[in-house]
């Protein structure tokens, strides 16, 4: 259901451990949001004969379970091919059509972070990895999706103190993502201290993509590259809950701007 928004980590937690969420009141959300996710097979699942939303249950004589495989298998296979942070990538990629294809050494993408827990933030750095490897470039890497012991039982205030901030369920779904790459974060922890060379770069246009995961959240270097990098270049992320921020006026001007949470009304977020 909804919560804080329409769009959440948990419905592609449950499609991806094989079971179909029902998902109340979907038919509420606006026309953008949710966008990604096929409705029509979640409005298909929720009407199979024997599912009772007014009492929560399952009315098992009449329930087709040969028909919920059906739509379960058809769900799993679009959440492989579609929803998955590679997928989703490739997805934005293509919208601002940036040319996949050329050569490896020309490919230099700046992936503007910050190291507190965001799912939108975490999940697009993980796609974005996947896709380019040690051609991404991360300011501010968070630590967590590389490097998290295994040997110990963490607490709240541990994880907090360890990593200056609380991480979401400890870290449950998102955390060590990203293990192999753990050299990179040890090159990128490095390359964030010299915030200098990273502004020289921008003016130089060495970087061919540059994207914000959070751009309400961290928009270090924003001013800067809005004056040497055409809108086509500059990706903008925002995972916000439903709800307005005038921010958005501004960031809107320069950049192609990727929204979680889209209301038929565009005014009611700015």
């Amino acid at each position: 259901m909804k919560k804080a928004g329409w769009d959440c980590n948990r419905h592609y937690e449950i499609l991806t451990s094989g079971t179909i969420p029902y998902f109340d009141r979907l038919d509420q959300a606006s026309q953008y949001t949710l966008s990604l996710l096929p409705k029509s097979l979640l409005y298909a699942a929720q009407k199979l004969e024997g599912v009772n939303r007014s009492d929560m249950s399952i009315d098992r004589s009449k329930f087709n379970i040969e028909q919920y495989y059906l739509l379960l298998h058809r769900l799993l296979y679009y959440a492989k091919h579609r929803l998955t942070t590679e997928k989703i990538v490739e997805y934005i990629l293509k919208t601002i059509e940036y040319p996949l294809k050329i050569s490896k050494q020309q490919h230099s993408i700046l992936y503007i972070a910050h190291r507190q827990a965001d799912y939108m933030k975490d999940f697009m750095l993980h796609g974005f990895t996947k896709i380019f490897e040690d051609n991404l470039h991360v300011y501010q890497p968070p630590r967590y999706l590389y490097q998290y012991s295994l040997n110990k039982m963490w607490s709240n205030d541990e994880t907090k103190n360890y990593y200056n901030h609380k991480l979401y369920g400890f870290g449950y779904g998102y955390k060590l993502c990203l293990k192999a790459y753990s050299h990179l974060y040890e090159r990128d922890h490095q390359e964030s201290s010299n915030e200098k060379s990273i502004e020289n770069k921008i003016k130089e246009k060495k970087y061919s993509l540059i994207v914000f995961g959070s751009i309400l959240r961290e928009h270090r270097f924003y001013s800067l590259v809005k004056d040497y990098y055409e809108q086509s270049k500059v990706v903008l992320i925002d995972g916000e809950d439903e709800g307005q921020d005038n921010r958005r006026k501004d960031f809107l001007n320069h950049g192609i701007y990727f929204l979680r949470e889209i209301p038929d009304d565009c005014r009611l977020i700015l």
